[in-house]
């Protein structure tokens, strides 16, 4: 049985990353210097079999780890790489409760406000809220692929869109929450990795004129794909 953890797997990465920076800090040496250049020659080769070393760790716990039944995603975070351990089991639904649940979901975005006062942004808040809570995010994790992305590009338009309304309409609004909202659906894109969702990245723009349009078109979207997903023709058979 192998003993690999998450610990162990998060350290054999520490540990490699460690090795390369090491390697690249003696070469930007030796560029600089040709006194140390002579000097450093046998210490680089130390160096790249440390390398070559840790390289061979991380892989073989990685591959133990796979074997395992478990997953690695690589994320960008902060404009650095870092390894994400995947080991949450997927729960799995029924494929008619699945349907319902998610023809449940799409009746619920049928209504996006205009925001004409206060009480429609609160309301749209408090949606936001609920379909992003953490349960939600994780039961949406046995749906379809491409469910899962316009659902959650969906979602993500219209929090956008309220944080574009006049501030005096958000006064009892915290529109900061939408940044732990963004977090969470970062978080759930990283189970089984369906895709990326267009609009979490605070650099993206919308794809149309306004986020508001973003989100209805994206309800299109999301309406007829659900219309003609292949996952679900059985029930079109009547099986």
């Amino acid at each position: 049985m192998s003993d690999i953890n998450e610990r162990t797997l998060q350290q054999r990465l520490d540990s490699m990353r460690a090795q390369w920076r090491a390697l690249r800090q003696a070469h930007e040496r030796r560029a600089l210097s040709p006194r140390v250049a002579l000097r450093e020659d046998n210490a680089l080769e130390d160096l790249r079999r440390g390398l070559e070393e840790a390289m061979h760790a991380y892989a073989q716990a990685s591959l133990e780890w796979a074997e395992g039944g478990h997953g690695i995603d690589f994320a960008r975070g902060e404009g650095v790489a870092q390894a994400v351990v995947l080991d949450r089991p997927v729960e799995k639904l029924d494929m008619r409760e699945l349907v319902a649940e998610l023809d449940a979901r799409i009746s619920e975005f049928g209504e996006l406000p205009e925001f004409k006062d206060t009480t429609e942004a609160i309301e749209e808040m408090q949606r936001l809220e609920r379909w992003t809570e953490e349960e939600t995010l994780v039961r949406m994790e046995s749906w379809p692929d491409r469910g899962r992305v316009l659902t959650i590009e969906h979602i993500a338009a219209r929090a956008r869109a309220l944080q574009e309304i006049p501030s005096d309409r958000l006064a009892f609004v915290d529109i900061g929450r939408i940044t732990v909202m963004f977090g969470r659906m970062a978080e759930h894109l990283k189970q089984g990795w369906p895709g990326r969702a267009h609009g979490l990245a605070r650099a993206h723009t919308p794809r149309s004129i306004t986020w508001a349009q973003d989100a209805r078109e994206l309800y299109e979207e999301l309406s007829i794909w659900r219309q003609r997903a292949p996952e679900f023709e059985f029930l079109e058979a009547g099986e």
